[in-house]
């Protein structure tokens, strides 16, 4: 459960410093200190959901995972089989509710999307 908790810490943290410095090009996933890059970022995840209809925020993290696993650096780094963020399945995963606890929020209880607080964004 440790390494699964630490590689999701390090894979957001790389992902962040992979948008920091242009390695993604137009693709954003996280919000940087800029208010342009939240608000790019918040666009990209509503557009993300209105594409993925029943996706979590675990899965727009994945999403990111996989964005840089398609690189060949990131290749084996982001690897299903070899990296532990993919070993467990989110709280909530698969039931409808699997955003809230991952950014902090309180369970939104199976209830629309919604903020459950500033810059967490909870999709049920």
């Amino acid at each position: 459960m440790t390494q699964s908790a630490v590689a999701w810490v390090l894979g957001s943290v790389f992902v962040r410093f992979c948008e920091d410095n242009g390695l993604f090009g137009g693709v954003c996933y996280r919000a940087g200190p800029e208010k342009d890059r939240a608000v790019l970022a918040e666009e990209s995840q509503d557009d993300y959901f209105r594409q993925h209809r029943g996706k979590t925020d675990r899965d727009w993290l994945l999403a990111s995972f996989e964005h840089i696993g398609g690189t060949q650096a990131g290749r084996l780094l982001f690897d299903p089989e070899h990296n532990p963020a993919y070993r467990i399945r989110g709280v909530g995963a698969g039931t409808g509710c699997g955003g809230a606890a991952l950014d902090g929020g309180e369970p939104c209880g199976g209830r629309g999307g919604g903020r459950a607080d500033a810059g967490a964004v909870v999709r049920c």
